[in-house]
């Protein structure tokens, strides 16, 4: 019910934010959020995923669950005050839109708020899909009674990132009273393990961090143009759109895979892997078909005739959409299967297509040449992924 909602939302929201807003200013929001992700990805280092199958490990052990969700709550925060000193040097060092990005700064603050992969461990979605809904009908109506124009662009970051720190603080709370409330001091050397441990899932989530944001990064850096950022970064969130609702559907299943796998349970292991590849593609595949036959028409019904050069780009995006949710599958796989080598190697050569491809294609294809990049780098990771399996 909870994505359903979300794409309501979208489809309420992002055409109002492309007229409001405009190319230029949606450029500059794109640009900046994509240079702020990579300041989350090296405060996380991993450790989001790390603790969400580590908590999940201990679903018979409550104190050992409660003392785990802390010690990595500690050690992310200590980790994200570091890069809010290091993002504080760049704000200092830019020239322009240096309000947006100050504000984008709230960003990491909630980072270090954050508890939902708790919840998602003990698979307690209920409260994350009531928090979720609550952020988002409030973010979705203060957008809408406030956000009237293109200068309103540093509205628009406020909103939406003070939403998100009332919500992970609600969660916090939650947190609290569901786990055991136990005596305990802060161990370095604890968190120095829970740290080393996670450097296996923080080098993946660097060529997926970066996949996901050098196009728009390096549309602004080769060609300087808040306009091509634009076009391409509002087709580009119906893509996500879809990965998040794959996503998802791959968080639910999660926590069942890795205690079946550390169970030694290989039947039940195999039969949800099975239902979530199923479950995955019977969403995925209408989606995408529907969205490349009607491109041309809803492109410019949805976002506006300023995003008419977007066309071709929503079409690219709809086939990637269904490699993605294929490789996502196999990543999962492996990743719960403890073969991160190969989930590494096959994650590190689809980011080094990606670059390439953006590098030679953004020059000459503009925002539509990021989209080819993208597709190149899916399809590569998709036939590694399909060798590895035939391999196991």
């Amino acid at each position: 019910s909870y994505q359903i909602f979300k794409l309501i939302i979208l489809l309420i929201l992002t055409p109002y934010v492309s007229r409001v807003l405009g190319p230029e200013a949606n450029g500059i929001y794109s640009y900046i959020n994509s240079t702020v992700s990579y300041f989350v990805l090296f405060g996380n280092l991993g450790l989001e995923t790390y603790a969400q199958l580590e908590i999940s490990k201990e679903k018979d052990s409550p104190g050992i669950q409660s003392r785990t969700f802390w010690e990595i709550f500690c050690l992310r925060g200590i980790l994200f005050i570091i890069t809010l000193v290091g993002y504080g040097v760049l704000v200092f060092c830019v020239n322009n839109n240096r309000e947006i990005y100050i504000l984008m700064g709230i960003v990491l603050i909630n980072q270090i708020l954050s508890s939902g992969y708790l919840f998602q461990a003990i698979e307690d979605f209920k409260s994350i899909t009531i928090r979720n809904f609550i952020v988002k009908l409030v973010s979705l109506l203060l957008i809408l009674i406030i956000v009237k124009q293109e200068n309103d662009l540093w509205k628009y970051v406020l909103i939406l990132n003070l939403s998100e720190t009332v919500g992970n603080i609600w969660m916090l709370i939650c947190a609290g009273r569901r786990l055991v409330h136990f005596q305990w001091r802060i161990s370095f050397s604890d968190l120095f393990l829970h740290l080393r441990k996670s450097i296996n899932f923080f080098l993946p989530a660097i060529a997926s961090t970066i996949m996901v944001y050098i196009d728009k990064v390096m549309l602004g850096s080769i060609l300087n143009d808040n306009y091509q950022n634009g076009i391409y970064s509002q087709p580009e969130k119906i893509y996500q759109l879809i990965l998040t609702i794959i996503s998802a559907m791959i968080i639910v299943v999660r926590p069942r895979l890795s205690y079946a796998w550390n169970s030694k349970k290989e039947e039940q292991f195999e039969n949800n892997t099975k239902i979530m590849f199923q479950v995955n593609l019977m969403i995925v595949i209408p989606i995408a078909i529907e969205l490349f036959l009607t491109s041309p028409f809803f492109t410019v019904w949805f976002f506006g005739h300023e995003y008419y050069d977007s066309i071709k780009i929503l079409a690219v995006f709809s086939i990637v959409c269904i490699i993605r949710a294929v490789s996502l599958c196999f990543f999962e796989i492996l990743m719960i299967t403890n073969r991160m080598k190969a989930y590494r190697n096959v994650l590190f050569g689809g980011m080094f297509i990606n670059i390439l491809g953006n590098y030679f294609l953004i020059p000459a294809f503009q925002a539509l040449g990021a989209a080819y990049a993208t597709f190149l780098s899916e399809v590569v990771m998709l036939l590694g992924l399909i060798l590895l399996k035939k391999k196991a």
